[in-house]
């Protein structure tokens, strides 16, 4: 156990490098232990933090099941490939662990991740909803409403979109993407021809920017 607690301190201090010698000789001797695998998933990490998706895929593909762990593999896993911008294969690891643990801990940065991957392959009717499910007290709502006005108004979705910027502005408004949300909302109160409202908005956007 001290050889993976090694490991595992190696890669909390960002020493990736060690880290990998120390997890991956530890994790080739103990295959089917718990602790085997756990070093197979901060391994995979350490990979990930060195840019080696290849090895960090060997580490990580064979945790995804794992009842413990399986969500947290996934999870970085899925992010290996966002990294990488290989959207379609983030989408096809994120999917069965979504739906698999969901419901536990790590559900909402799951949901987050598979939604982005959606977007990415413009694929927003499908992630839209996928957004709108990220609990909406997480650190992650704010980007999560703003994700999800976006994905509505590439829809034309243009008065639903309108009602989640509403939303994003009244409980995230310090937030340092509200010019993002500010724009899509003056576009969309354009696109519904409320040109008054859309005028006062775009006013809004310019201050907030800096640029009025």
């Amino acid at each position: 156990e001290a050889h993976y607690r090694l490991g595992y301190v190696l890669f909390l201090s960002k020493d990736y490098v060690k880290a990998i010698t120390a997890l991956a000789s530890f994790a080739n001797k103990n295959k089917d232990s718990d602790l085997g695998h756990r070093a197979n998933l901060y391994l995979g990490r350490s990979y990930l933090e060195k840019k080696d998706l290849k090895n960090a895929v060997k580490a990580l593909s064979g945790l995804v099941g794992h009842a413990e762990i399986g969500a947290e593999a996934g999870l970085w896993l899925g992010r290996g490939y966002l990294r990488n911008k290989d959207y379609g294969k983030a989408e096809q690891v994120l999917k069965p662990v979504v739906d698999h643990f969901g419901s536990g801990p790590l559900g909402d940065d799951l949901r987050y991740d598979y939604a982005t991957a959606l977007m990415q392959s413009e694929k927003f009717a499908v992630a839209g909803p996928v957004f709108a499910q990220v609990d909406k007290k997480s650190s992650l709502a704010p980007n999560a409403i703003w994700m999800e006005a976006y994905c509505l108004h590439q829809t034309k979705e243009y008065a639903t979109s309108l009602t989640r910027c509403e939303d994003f502005l009244s409980s995230h408004k310090a937030n340092e993407n509200t010019p993002e949300v500010l724009f899509i909302r003056s576009e969309n109160l354009f696109l519904l021809e409320r040109y008054d409202e859309a005028v006062v908005s775009y006013e809004s956007l310019l201050k907030v920017a800096g640029t009025a």
